[in-house]
């Protein structure tokens, strides 16, 4: 697989692992919800359900899901702003 960044080529070698990363569906947000909780321990967390459902309602792409298997590993939140 290859992967363009900043018109540079970079390869990754997706054989070594099960990653996969694609938009995170309604279907996800508790799992992502549940993941932001764990892996922000000790933080402070705002996000809820209600503000989750209105981001990828409004983005269906702006949220993006790492999972291996089945067990989300890492999100991404895009934005733009102008």
């Amino acid at each position: 697989m290859e992967l363009r960044v900043a018109g540079r080529a970079a390869c990754w070698d997706l054989r070594m692992t099960e990653l996969r990363i694609r938009a995170a569906t309604p279907g996800d947000l508790d799992a992502v919800l549940a993941f932001w909780r764990t892996a922000a321990k000790g933080t402070s967390i705002s996000d809820d359900r209600a503000g989750v459902d209105r981001l990828v309602a409004r983005d269906p792409g702006a949220l993006l899901l790492a999972e291996k298997g089945a067990e989300p590993v890492g999100t991404v939140i895009a934005g733009f702003d102008g």
